[in-house]
């Protein structure tokens, strides 16, 4: 394990929780109106659709807070793969996994300096941020899951948020 401290927590304030839940309604209308639906969310609820992308929002917001710098992957128009959540990073959320999943169609190995940071959702404005790797290290040292198209990176390899460049 690489830890050198305690998981970073960060508790968001009121304004920020504004501004994730404010750029989560903006995203969905703009899936709807694209029709850009994610073809696993299909079957899920309009409720849980929303609260996906929240999740992923609020972890976003939580790194640029306690990186301080600015939230950039605000959606606002056609994908563009050159911009980062909070560049220069990437920003990967979620409810109950501390491993670290990267879709499969999402990887591009020339990137392999790009790095992507772990949030874990812990409550509306609370996110622990868990760790962070580079694609190359995730490529190399994670595992595929042909079942789940994606690369599966464990939490216990992630390096501490302390260390990030």
């Amino acid at each position: 394990m690489n830890r050198l401290s305690e998981p970073v927590m960060v508790r968001l304030d009121h304004e920020t929780v504004v501004k994730a839940r404010w750029e989560t309604n903006y995203r969905r209308n703009m899936a709807i109106r694209d029709r850009m639906q994610n073809h696993n969310r299909t079957r899920m609820s309009t409720e849980r659709m929303y609260e996906i992308e929240y999740i992923g929002a609020i972890g976003e917001a939580a790194v640029s807070v306690w990186t301080g710098l600015p939230w950039t992957g605000s959606y606002r128009g056609p994908f563009d793969p050159n911009i980062r959540d909070v560049d220069p990073y990437e920003v990967k959320t979620s409810e109950r996994l501390r491993d670290l999943w990267i879709r499969g169609t999402t990887v591009d190995t020339r990137l392999s300096d790009q790095i992507y940071i772990r949030a874990l959702y812990k409550d509306y404005r609370t996110v622990e941020l868990v760790g962070w790797s580079s694609l190359g290290m995730i490529v190399d040292y994670g595992h595929w899951s042909a079942a789940h198209d994606c690369w599966i990176y464990d939490a216990d390899r992630l390096q501490p948020m302390e260390t990030l460049p």
